[in-house]
């Protein structure tokens, strides 16, 4: 019986050939369509994105190149109760798997809010007397 090892010099051409498939398919990726650009911010200047929106379903944060990356969460009551969200990093945007009225972003000392505009004047209305 014979066996045929591939050598290293296959073996890293076929990773790097995967490498570069794989980023040229992402890149190919086109930027999510916003539905909603109403967001406001406050707190640390270094946490402000660049860009936040959302297409209905999820939200979109775009931070500065040089920005460190926090973690974020997802405020829903009057107590501010922070709860966890599902994120993923997709191209230049930071991805939470939902909307909420308000996202907290923390990293180390530092703190931003980021108020949905439309969310949390859907909420008021909704909570005015008919």
């Amino acid at each position: 019986m014979k066996i045929d090892y591939p050598t290293q010099t296959t073996t890293s051409s076929n990773a790097k050939a995967n490498i570069v498939a794989r980023s040229t398919v992402a890149s190919q990726k086109s930027t999510p369509h916003p539905v909603n650009t109403a967001y406001r911010f406050s707190g640390s200047p270094q946490l402000v994105p660049l860009h936040v929106f959302d297409n209905g379903r999820f939200t979109y944060f775009e931070l500065a190149a040089n920005a460190p990356v926090p973690a974020i969460f997802a405020i829903e009551d009057k107590q501010g109760k922070e709860n966890t969200v599902n994120t993923r990093r997709e191209g230049k945007y930071l991805v939470v798997q939902r909307t909420a009225p308000q996202f907290t972003l923390r990293s180390g000392s530092m703190v931003t809010s980021v108020f949905n505009i439309n969310e949390i004047s859907r909420i008021q209305q909704n909570r005015r007397p008919q």
